[in-house]
């Protein structure tokens, strides 16, 4: 025990010098370890939330013209909100819109109407506004509506379908866009 204790003392700066390079090596790999960490879960978790996201929904409201006969009046109200963390220009928006036959029910059985089905209906309206109130910048958390008026005749045994679609100055991987689709003059859903 003795001959430890001599060597020990005879050798105490280089077992001191040696056991402080190894305490900044360790050091050392932690912090890179740490960076690779820290890059990592940014990549996985914090850079999917950068990306622009929009987010966009439509609504119709039927009302009646007051003096008016065998008129409604359909209200299209859409809202285009930046719910991501980055700002967005919208360059422009498309709103179209169908009348379509509703579908034709055999058997009581349910019958799917999907988008091909509406888009081979006649089309009343197709228009890309560079220039609206929607058309514009969205810093993050910003919500925007607008409201757009049409007038049907009455006691037409059609629904009616918009769809609403915006397109981005800078390529974003989901542009928004919104659908929404009625009976016409359908005041019973107000």
């Amino acid at each position: 025990m003795s001959k430890l204790v001599d060597y020990l003392k005879i050798n105490v700066n280089p077992i001191h010098s040696w056991t402080e390079s190894l305490s900044h090596i360790a050091q050392i790999l932690a912090l890179i370890l740490a960076g690779i960490w820290t890059y990592k879960s940014f990549w996985e978790t914090d850079k999917p939330s950068l990306e622009p996201h929009l987010t966009s929904t439509a609504d119709i409201s039927w009302n009646r013209v007051p003096n008016s006969k065998g008129v409604c009046e359909a209200v299209l109200d859409v809202t285009l909100e930046n719910i991501g963390k980055r700002s967005v220009d919208v360059a422009q928006m498309r709103i179209r819109g169908w009348l379509v036959d509703p579908p034709r029910i055999v058997d009581d059985k349910p019958v799917f109407f999907t988008d091909d089905d509406v888009m081979k209906g006649q089309q009343f309206f197709d228009q890309t506004f560079t220039g609206s109130y929607l058309v514009d910048h969205y810093p993050p958390g910003v919500k925007v509506q607008d409201s757009f008026i049409w007038y049907f005749k009455e006691k037409q045994a059609k629904n009616v379908f918009w769809q609403v679609s915006f397109t981005t100055k800078d390529t974003i991987r989901y542009n928004a866009a919104s659908a929404i689709g009625d009976f016409v003059c359908n005041y019973e859903s107000d």
